[in-house]
């Protein structure tokens, strides 16, 4: 472990990665420090965005430490606003305080590697959420590029020289400067070891020379140098620090430059990366809360991946039952693990404490879940308790992190998601455990074969292969799970190469280089062709919904007739039956439907009185007169079998009569459906209109009103006044 003073703070280079982060509080007149390492969800810049309640470009003016309400320190950082990208904290010229995690204050120093690290003068975007902290820890500070600057108006700025971080690759790869082999090609950061690059064309000394190791995607890590000459270097495989962070090299690339330029890039496997201080004794007991909702099985889940552990070294975890503690002191004295809600973006925290005077010793610890996140064993896209664990558990350990393109398989990799399940421990997780605490019931490969798992898709359109672990070089021994995922159009047929069977999701052992192909199928469909009239044409239209006249085979098409003007709708014919305007047909053939329509006959309402010739009566009815009546008289009739019959062509019909207080219920029939119509009334009122039947289909009708003994008052007699018939009054004869 190295110490850095940096801008007041005093910087230990413990692990660091990007999706795990550690945390050091030292004591600068004291023994005890304070860490934490977390375990992040990766954020992009999208999602940045959408989680940001304001986002900011500006320029950092100075920060200041200071004890928060709750005894930790932390950092107000005075930032010029450049520019307001979103939300309404500040505006251009204004400035405002942006609060982290850390800092040093009262002879404490506290670094918190999940908050970003700034620097008087730089210029950053921020990603800030609704209560002014940073969106994801550190993710939620991005660097601005040459051009953002320029365009946001921000002063110069020099970072300082003491970062080791660089890019892979440059343009300028030279053929003058060769790796032709690593000796060894694997080995530990954070252990001092040595390896030795042969080749050509280093340069006799080493000058402005590095050796680059790979950290984290295209960032790079430099080596310190033990030796130089033209054909032999001799480094350590390197811990140091990136902006700000404290990084080690990872399994993936490494080259050498100097002033002819870059070598060609030759690979490295990283076993594990140490973090400079362990346990002073063999066991730790822990206990755990289990309080989330999201399932009942955290303790026996985080006892699995402490038994993980327990067999890879000597070191022990101990469950010693369950707790209530919800969050992490040191004062507690016990190694707790719960859930707690920390910011987006951190799936899981651990703190733990260790005296950085020499010999250093871890003496506690605790892990938080963060329960924002949905918890479980790794089905139906929850986050799998015994894989963040096993991670967690190994940061205990003081295993760092590892970010390379051949880490993936280990339990130390620095990135999870949702859905994964990653409980075995890699040759370099065990190498690691025994290397600090020796022993151990499973012995390590210290460097593992590693093997090439190609995939495919088969046609390339048809669909996807998914792999988890992520990658395409795994260490000997490991499982992947390969999952095929269809394109629309197709359906997944089965693999082939080195994997079989038809289920979407296959494991494969890697003891060799596999190549796998996911083929997939195009569904056939079937088309059906319909085909719609209107009889006659002049009649009206028919529209279909979806509309067209192809369709695949089962879909539901449903077609509308709408009559032209003069005419009406009268039916279906064809592959569909019915009056309805609309109706819906399955499309399992080629089919043809017609909308038929009739011409509107022009009719004129006539009124009909009650003694026309065509009125059939039946029974005994009456007749009485009175100038109130529509032609002077009216029928009535109180007997049993009285009834009346009229037979119209026509479209309309209403039916007048007398109301008062004497008169009961009509029964009224048209073609054959019967209703009650009440003719009372507590006063005397004429012609009225009591019942009536319009937008009838043009043609015969027949209605009848008869005698129902029915009353809702004092009498039970019906009457007929007059009929107004929309059309004519017709009788047997027609």
């Amino acid at each position: 472990m190295r110490t850095h003073a940096r801008h007041g703070r005093t910087v230990l280079t413990f692990g660091l990665a990007l999706a795990f982060v550690l945390l050091f509080a030292v004591f600068l007149m004291g023994p005890v420090s304070d860490a934490h390492a977390s375990v992040m969800v990766r954020l992009s810049t999208d999602q940045l965005e959408q989680a940001a309640a304001d986002v900011f470009a500006g320029q950092v003016v100075n920060a200041e430490a200071r004890r928060s309400a709750s005894g930790a320190i932390e950092t107000v950082v005075r930032v010029r606003v450049l520019k307001t990208l979103k939300g309404t904290r500040g505006s251009a010229g204004d400035t405002m305080d942006v609060v982290v995690p850390g800092g040093s204050f009262g002879g404490l120093t506290m670094i918190v590697d999940t908050a970003p690290v700034f620097r008087t003068g730089e210029a950053a975007k921020l990603y800030l959420d609704g209560k002014g902290g940073m969106v994801g820890g550190f993710q939620g500070k991005r660097g601005l590029t040459v051009t953002e600057s320029a365009l946001y108006g921000a002063l110069p700025y020099t970072a300082p020289s003491d970062d080791t971080g660089d890019s892979l690759p440059q343009a300028n790869t030279s053929s003058a400067v060769a790796v032709g082999a690593i000796t060894p090609s694997s080995g530990s950061a954070g252990t001092g070891t040595n390896v030795t690059i042969s080749g050509s064309g280093f340069g006799a000394t080493q000058g402005a020379g590095s050796v680059q190791f790979t950290y984290r995607g295209t960032t790079t890590i430099t080596a310190p140098v033990v030796s130089w000459s033209d054909t032999q270097i001799v480094c350590t495989v390197p811990t140091g620090t990136i902006d700000g962070y404290a990084a080690s090299a990872g399994s993936g690339p490494v080259r050498v430059t100097n002033a002819l330029g870059e070598s060609t890039l030759h690979d490295f496997s990283v076993t594990f990366g140490y973090g400079g201080c362990k346990w002073g004794s063999t066991s730790a007991l822990y206990r755990v809360n289990a309080n989330t909702t999201d399932t009942t099985a955290e303790e026996a889940l985080v006892d699995a991946a402490a038994a993980t552990w327990n067999a890879a070294s000597d070191f022990r975890f101990v469950d010693g039952g369950s707790t209530t503690i919800t969050s992490s002191t040191y004062s507690d004295g016990v190694n707790a693990v719960y859930w707690s809600t920390l910011t987006v973006g951190i799936l899981a925290q651990n703190t733990y404490w260790a005296y950085t005077s020499a010999p250093e010793t871890i003496i506690a610890w605790d892990v938080a879940f963060n329960d924002y996140y949905t918890w479980g064993s790794g089905t139906s896209g929850t986050y799998d308790i015994q894989t963040i664990a096993t991670h967690e558990l190994g940061h205990s350990l003081n295993l760092r992190d590892l970010y390379g393109p051949r880490d993936a398989d280990k339990i130390m990799y620095g990135y999870g998601s949702a859905g994964q399940v990653k409980r075995v421990l890699s040759a370099g997780d065990i190498a690691g455990a025994q290397w600090i605490y020796g022993g151990g019931t499973v012995p390590p490969d210290p460097d593992p074969t590693y093997y090439t798992l190609t995939t495919s898709a088969s046609p390339s359109a048809g669909g996807s292969v998914s792999t988890n672990p992520g990658g395409t070089s795994f260490a000997s021994g490991t499982q992947v799970t390969l999952t095929a995922t269809p394109a629309s159009g197709y359906t997944f047929s089965g693999w082939s190469g080195d994997a079989t069977g038809t289920a979407t999701s296959v494991t494969v052992t890697m003891d060799s280089n596999k190549t796998v192909t996911a083929n997939f199928t195009p569904i056939v469909i079937t088309y059906y062709t319909l085909t719609t009239s209107a009889s006659p044409s002049a009649g009206g239209s028919v529209s279909t919904n979806p509309g067209g006249t192809s369709f695949a085979s089962g879909t539901q098409v449903t077609l509308t007739a709408t009559p032209a003007s003069g005419y009406t709708f009268s039916g279906w014919s064809g592959d569909a039956t019915g009056t309805a305007t609309s109706v819906t047909v399955t499309m399992d053939s080629n089919k043809t439907v017609t909308a038929n329509f009739a011409v509107n006959q022009t009719v004129t309402t006539t009124r009909y009185e009650q003694d026309q010739s065509y009125l059939t009566y039946a029974g005994t009815w009456y007749t009485s007169s009175s100038r109130n009546y529509s032609s002077g008289s009216q029928k009535y009739a109180s007997a049993f079998g009285a009834k009346v019959t009229a037979t119209f062509l026509g479209n309309a019909v209403s039916y007048i009569a007398t109301k008062a207080s004497y008169y009961g219920y009509a029964k009224v029939t048209l073609d054959g459906v019967s209703s009650y119509v009440s003719l009372y009334r507590s006063s005397l009122s004429y012609r009225q209109t009591v019942w009536s039947a319009s937008n009838l289909a043009y043609g015969n009708h027949t209605l009848v009103i008869e005698w129902t003994g029915r009353s809702p008052g004092s009498g039970s007699m019906i009457n007929l006044d007059a009929l107004d018939i929309g059309g004519t009054l017709i009788g047997p004869a027609g």
